[in-house]
């Protein structure tokens, strides 16, 4: 029986075409899926490792809270549906999915909480607004599903050079005497 070091392979005379000749044709990894990729990178957020830049005007600071927000709720089992749905007079910043709930977010990123939380700078006049958008989301569904509604909220925090900091607020507020479903 021949040895290893005997075979045609391992032989020192083997010149450089010969070498390239058997190296692997593909650069993909050994897995065949990249989903194992994909799982690992979506662990991680450039939130986590960045941290805020300055912004320029409070468009660009919610823009960022908002993409803030999309990754802390994707890592918490939401499936995020839509971004800024707007109805001739409101917007909805998130539509998600949790489970078996429909859930309409509203993002409110600020530089500080020290005066109010963000989330109580919500009004019952835009959530009457929220409510009206979302009630438009559901008669748009070609047969809406038996899921239940919900309203949350995330507040994110951010300061220039400071790591981003959210709070999911789940039913943040509700349709109330109002449903109009």
């Amino acid at each position: 029986m021949p040895s290893w070091s005997a075979s045609r392979c391992f032989t020192r005379s083997m010149g450089s075409a010969n070498i390239a000749a058997m190296a692997r044709a593909s650069t993909s990894p050994p897995w065949n899926d990249w989903g194992f990729a994909r799982f690992i990178a979506g662990l991680f957020s450039v939130s986590d490792w960045l941290p805020t830049p300055r912004f320029s005007d409070t468009s660009d600071a919610g823009r960022y809270g908002e993409r803030v927000a999309t990754d802390v709720l994707r890592r918490r089992g939401y499936r995020i549906l839509y971004h800024n749905f707007r109805d001739h007079r409101s917007e909805i910043d998130l539509v998600c999915r949790h489970g078996k709930v429909l859930v309409f977010v509203e993002v409110k990123t600020r530089s500080s909480d020290e005066w109010v939380r963000p989330s109580d700078q919500i009004s019952r006049a835009q959530q009457e607004r929220i409510i009206r958008a979302a009630m438009k989301w559901w008669r748009m569904l070609d047969s809406p599903p038996q899921v239940g509604l919900r309203f949350d909220a995330v507040e994110v925090l951010v300061a220039p050079g400071q790591y981003p900091i959210t709070r999911i607020i789940p039913s943040a507020f509700d349709i109330g005497e109002k449903g109009m479903i």
